[in-house]
């Protein structure tokens, strides 16, 4: 009889979630194998995890993990989602997730593992999963601008589910928050926080994170755009072309994004480190990228953007050329972090060898409509265009963050790194609070916890991506 080793990880405690022993032997041999901490060494293998954040927790684990042949493992999730009036229904917002989830190809380890997930109602997960069921998330369904792990907004990008389902993971977050990074004694909460690179799934380049893996899926309202709408009857290749992306749709954070200090709100910071040097009209030239580097320093971005619109009378295309020049060489940190997240943004967009694009002219990014698309095609549908970007060759994960979901809450021997550094992102993210619960201030950070190399290790490259 075909058996699963079944580890179910508890707060604090470790319990056997096996079905009743045919007979003691079969029992004691299954007992033996049970530990929180142990690895799933065959297929068939599975473990619970139900953990909630702790002292030595960033975040909660809940959900189940398996083994499959050929050293393949999969995640799955248990959502409840609990509609809001006048939001996405359930029903369609589990379409929503599981297609960003599935568009995601097996993520690689730094152990040659390689890792899936998936996502179930609690329906489905009772059918589908019987017996090693996830433990049930509630999730709030809303029209928020900005949700988080327990609240999904209705303008969730695929990167925005994946970043959030990786809390549920276990896995923390990598930006500054809301008033973090402002060295005031009565608005420190993330002065500790440890920030991640700007291409990695669980900093503010979330979004750039899933599009360099699988390619951003999503559609546009052309209508919200009298002169795009004149694209129809153009080829594809043409309206890939006039989609191409630029800077007007990328480098957009916030002051919290990257700790800038202000008495003055500023809603886009892009405006305060990136200056505009020359800009102009010219004619459009079929097969252009939308971005040309022009010089890529530690200190200093400097870039041609160009956008690309439908003219209002002849259907023509006309293009407006920008010229940039982002200088952090004698700005504060707070540049420095948005050259972070800025930088990924803009060297995929200038890379020749691939098709990234955005919603052309003014039209609004709307939620995807056609998961079906390949990477790199366009395709109209009425006053809707739905768009596919074609992926780089990344990994979705850090070997960190990869090693830190196989671990799940008993990661004491593995992810020792991630688990040492990623404390100081929540509950004990303030100087004060540091001091009190682990011993020591943010001056004294352990070594391996102050560059992301030390903590997430090196993004591997994928020769197939």
């Amino acid at each position: 009889m075909f058996l699963i080793s079944l580890i179910f990880v508890g707060l604090g405690f470790t319990q056997s979630c096996l079905p009743p022993p045919s007979s003691l032997d079969l029992w004691v041999e299954n007992f033996m194998k049970v530990s929180s901490c142990a690895p799933l060494k065959e297929a068939g293998d599975a473990r619970i995890q139900d953990a909630t954040a702790n002292s030595s927790r960033s975040n909660d684990n809940r959900y189940t993990l398996r083994r499959h042949q050929n050293n393949l493992y999969e995640m799955s999730f248990n959502l409840n989602f609990i509609p809001d009036t006048g939001v996405t229904s359930p029903k369609d917002m589990m379409a929503r997730v599981q297609s960003c989830l599935k568009a995601i190809p097996p993520i690689q380890g730094p152990q040659g593992q390689k890792l899936i997930f998936s996502a179930f109602s609690p329906t489905e997960a009772s059918v589908e999963l019987k017996g090693i069921v996830p433990p049930k998330i509630d999730i709030k369904l809303t029209n928020l601008d900005r949700g988080n792990a327990n609240n999904f907004g209705d303008g969730f990008t695929c990167g925005h589910f994946t970043h959030e389902l990786m809390h549920h993971a276990g896995l923390c977050d990598e930006y500054h928050e809301s008033g973090y990074g402002i060295p005031d004694a009565n608005r420190n909460d993330g002065w500790c926080r440890r920030i991640g690179p700007g291409d990695s799934l669980m900093s503010s380049g979330m979004v750039t994170a899933y599009d360099q893996t699988v390619g951003d899926i999503f559609s546009c309202d052309l209508s919200t755009d009298p002169n795009m709408k004149k694209l129809e009857g153009k080829t594809e290749n043409e309206i890939r072309d006039i989609s191409r992306r630029s800077f007007r749709t990328i480098g957009n954070f916030s002051m919290e994004d990257v700790g800038y200090i202000s008495a003055v709100k500023v809603d886009n910071v892009k405006d305060v480190y990136c200056k505009r040097v020359a800009e102009k009209w010219i004619p459009f030239v079929p097969g252009t990228v939308g971005i040309t580097l022009k010089s890529n320093t530690n200190e200093r971005l400097t870039f041609t953007s160009r956008e690309n619109y439908v003219t209002s009378t002849d259907k023509k295309v006309t293009t407006y050329e920008i010229e940039y020049d982002c200088d952090c060489s004698s700005r504060e940190q707070s540049c420095y972090e948005y050259l972070n997240l800025a930088r990924p943004q803009v060297l995929r967009a200038s890379d020749p060898s691939i098709f990234v694009m955005d919603c052309p002219g003014s039209s609004k990014r709307i939620a995807p409509s056609n998961f079906s698309l390949e990477p790199g095609r366009v395709k109209m549908n009425g006053t809707v265009l739905d768009i596919r970007n074609q992926p780089g060759k990344r990994s979705l994960l850090y070997p960190g963050q990869f090693e830190k979901l196989l671990a799940g809450s008993c990661s004491e021997v593995k992810a020792q790194n991630y688990n040492k550094c990623s404390v100081y992102s929540y509950r004990h993210s303030t100087p004060s609070a540091v001091k009190n619960a682990i011993g020591h201030s943010c001056d004294s950070i352990p070594e391996e916890c102050k560059s992301p190399q030390g903590w997430l290790g090196v993004l591997p490259t994928l020769t197939n991506p």
